[in-house]
Order: C-alpha cells, then structure tokens, then sequence
C-alpha cells in the first residue's frame, strides 16, 4: 500500500493509532474529529482491524 501522508496521533482514549489522511488539500484533524484508524502500521498497510476512533492530537506528520 502507499500512503500519502502517514500520521500517528493520540486518540481521546489514550491510545496511539495510525492514519493515512490522503491527499495534502485535505486538511489536518482537529481535536474531536471523528476518522478511522489503525492500531499499528502493519495493519494500515494491510486494511486490517481499523476503528472509528476520536482524534486528539498529533504525534508525527511524515511525507512519504
């Protein structure tokens, strides 16, 4: 899988997930939003066990 652009971020919860959030014109979540993740970069590249999970804040950005 390729991926646009990587974040891994903290959710309400605690708990740290993974994300591609696509494109850059789309813009960065803000606290409260509501996206799908993953538990681990292994599963984001395979489409495996993502959640709907609340957004908290940014761990890291990277462009890929």
């Amino acid at each position: 899988m390729d991926f646009s652009r990587l974040i891994r971020f903290e959710t309400e919860d605690g708990e740290i997930k993974f994300a591609d959030l696509g494109p850059w014109e789309a813009s960065l979540p803000t606290k409260g939003t509501q996206m799908n993740a993953y538990p681990s970069l292994d599963e984001l590249s395979m489409s495996q066990n993502a959640s709907k999970v609340t957004f908290a804040k940014v761990g890291l950005i990277a462009s890929l």
